[in-house]
């Protein structure tokens, strides 16, 4: 059997236990700075470093660093990062990309909506009240990015939930007027 290809690109590197969801690709190179872990559907890249900080390329970067990219590989977003693998895990196994991100809106069910409306919510409010689970340099930009998604996800659930009310509406006024083709 072949060593992971992590194995291969950092001999010696220890790499500790955790369980990476479905989707994610070994796409360590030894060219970067630590083992790499990678889902393309939801454009998600996780890097795990060396556990002492000092055997590090870049002694500042957390051990475990979640980062989204572009379409091209060539932007990473930083969202999560920490020195345990519990600080980064429910990011990795919660992120909602797929479903919210990219679909276009009127595909995504009413469900998914709530889940990342509810999910982006959670995190923006952990940011605000401290907790350091987001890279400091990221803080900015993922409240920012966390909010601006909860507001669209929450913008989608009132005009849905605007548009049923107004189709009962019309279906009301039209069996009180006994107008015909309107459910009759």
């Amino acid at each position: 059997m072949t060593d992971p290809q992590w194995k291969q690109e950092f001999p010696g590197f220890e790499m500790p236990d955790m369980d990476l969801p479905e989707g994610f690709k070994d796409t360590s190179w030894h060219n970067d700075a630590c083992p790499s872990f990678t889902d393309e559907n939801r454009k998600l890249r996780l890097y795990v470093n060396y556990a002492d900080p000092q055997d590090r390329e870049f002694e500042e970067l957390p051990r475990f660093l979640l980062v989204r990219f572009d379409d091209d590989h060539s932007e990473e977003d930083e969202i999560a990062g920490g020195e345990k693998w519990e600080d980064v895990a429910s990011f990795v196994v919660e992120w909602p990309v797929d479903r919210f991100d990219r679909l276009p809106i009127t595909e995504v069910t009413d469900a998914d909506l709530q889940a990342a409306a509810d999910t982006y919510r959670s995190w923006a409010r952990q940011i605000e009240c401290g907790n350091n689970f987001v890279y400091a340099s990221g803080q900015a930009g993922a409240l920012a990015d966390y909010k601006a998604k909860q507001y669209r996800a929450e913008a989608e659930i009132e005009r849905r939930a605007c548009e049923r009310i107004r189709e009962e509406e019309e279906q009301e006024e039209a069996r009180a007027n006994g107008w015909p083709g309107h459910g009759f």
